[in-house]
């Protein structure tokens, strides 16, 4: 009857949900030069010594990189593999906002930040883009499913957050623009249109 009792009240309680172990993960891209204004430079050449930098943005989806850096590539022909490390819940932080309502409030990201360069030259900024809208994408962590809702005002602009993720790990954020405000929705496109933008003063530095 002990027995029993101590099993029907295992059942009442809910079940543990062990906590989201992320595995080293990478993805394969190609990069593409463009002016600061976003027109296509050419590409027709090697860029010999062109290193990417790819810092983590801790605790926001907007912010100062800090010193961590998730991955380091010095590359050649255009394409490249990111690859992030396996103990980015080390490196992830609350998400805090007072403008946003975050569900749960114990949720934990890192964003991806993108900065590029070449030897003697200067750091000039990336961004990943989605090639068949022309939307900037952003990669996020997020350390648990989460919702994030409301509206931001970041450099006078107007972000619009609508982004609903079902299970935890690394997704794709697209912001798109509608009217006189920038929507944040989760990608749901193929990663085959992601492709790293460069944005350069004078395609002579590259």
């Amino acid at each position: 009857m002990g027995i029993f009792t101590f099993l029907t009240a295992c059942e009442n309680f809910p079940a543990l949900q062990p906590q989201y172990q992320p595995q080293a993960q990478s993805f394969a891209m190609r990069y593409k030069k463009y002016s600061p204004s976003g027109e296509s430079l050419d590409d027709s050449f090697i860029d010999e010594g062109l290193q990417l930098l790819f810092p983590a943005i801790p605790g926001g989806i907007f912010g100062n990189p800090s010193s961590t850096v998730l991955d380091y590539i010095e590359v050649k022909e255009h394409s490249f593999t990111l690859s992030l490390p396996a103990n980015i819940n080390e490196i992830a932080q609350p998400f805090a906002s007072d403008e946003l309502t975050v569900s749960p409030k114990n949720l934990e990201i890192v964003r991806v930040e993108t900065f590029h360069s070449v030897p003697n030259g200067p750091i000039g900024k990336g961004a990943f883009k989605n090639t068949e809208s022309g939307n900037l994408l952003i990669l996020v962590y997020f350390s648990k499913s989460a919702k994030i809702t409301g509206e931001l005002s970041n450099n006078g602009d107007v972000y619009v957050h609508d982004i609903s993720i079902k299970r935890p790990g690394w997704h794709w954020i697209e912001i798109s623009r509608e009217d006189s405000a920038f929507i944040l929705k989760k990608y749901e496109g193929s990663d085959n249109a992601i492709e790293l933008a460069l944005f350069v003063q004078n395609i002579l530095n590259l």
